[in-house]
């Protein structure tokens, strides 16, 4: 299998990871942080991990910035969920909007660096053989 074959299979699978993450992520921000929900994301994250290590150097950027993205959220949401179970008030909440936004848009970049892999691999994919030399 070539280089670009496999980069091309596992962009498809980030981004399926991608979508399933959103979900899953969704589903547990909207369930006050369950914990099998938060085991979902987990099981969505080994999805775009494993994935992104084919394309590690075309897409090392856009991974960084979702991982960090997601770090930043997810600490947010367990701050806000821990100081609402002991009865405080969180100072993280007026941070949450800035991190959903920050998340969002992470997904976003890595979505479609994603889609950038997929497009070059289907433009080289696609050339025409190379005409026989003359005179062979």
């Amino acid at each position: 299998m070539d280089n670009e074959l496999a980069e091309a299979q596992a962009a498809r699978r980030l981004i399926a990871g991608i979508d399933l993450y959103e979900q899953k992520f969704q589903a547990m921000v909207d369930a006050n942080m369950q914990a099998s929900l938060y085991e979902e994301v987990s099981q969505a994250m080994a999805v775009i991990r494993d994935a992104k290590l084919v394309l590690f150097w075309r897409i090392s950027r856009e991974s960084m910035e979702f991982l960090l993205a997601h770090s930043a959220l997810m600490g947010t949401l367990w701050d806000i969920h821990l100081s609402r179970a002991r009865g405080m008030v969180s100072t993280a909440a007026r941070a949450l909007a800035a991190h959903t936004l920050d998340h969002e848009h992470a997904i976003e970049v890595l979505r479609a660096a994603c889609e950038r892999v997929l497009s070059q691999a289907s433009r080289t994919s696609h050339k025409p053989p190379a005409a026989p030399s003359v005179g062979y």
